[in-house]
């Protein structure tokens, strides 16, 4: 499974919304899409806020 497997997963599993989730944590919905679909990978700082709020 890979990273942007795991994130929608997880995002799903809580219903949070890819807008809601960009607000959280400060980047946009195209962002989230981005990395839901392994174009690319959040740097530490995002992944730390991604792994807190969806408890990863």
């Amino acid at each position: 499974m890979t990273f942007g497997d795991r994130l929608q997963n997880l995002r799903l599993k809580k219903q949070i919304h890819q807008k809601q989730l960009a607000r959280m944590i400060g980047v946009n919905r195209e962002t989230i899409r981005r990395y839901e679909n392994n174009l690319t990978r959040p740097d530490k700082h995002i992944r730390a806020q991604l792994e807190e709020i969806l408890d990863m």
